[in-house]
């Protein structure tokens, strides 16, 4: 049960690093700041999260 919490937790918070990555791009993409190396490392981070969430998936089925 707190395996699945934890999973829940992180699927939470790749959802809000989605958003906030989608308003600093929206944001940007209104102005003249075509400066994107903070929302592609966070990007990165956000793969590498799903990829180890598909892990703990392959691992409990």
């Amino acid at each position: 049960m707190n395996r699945n919490k934890d999973k829940a937790w992180y699927i939470a918070d790749v959802g809000d690093d989605l958003i906030y990555i989608a308003e600093k791009l929206n944001t940007k993409a209104n102005s003249e700041d075509y400066h994107f190396e903070n929302e592609l490392l966070m990007l990165k981070e956000v793969l590498e999260t799903l990829e180890s969430l598909e892990c703990l998936k392959e691992h409990s089925e």
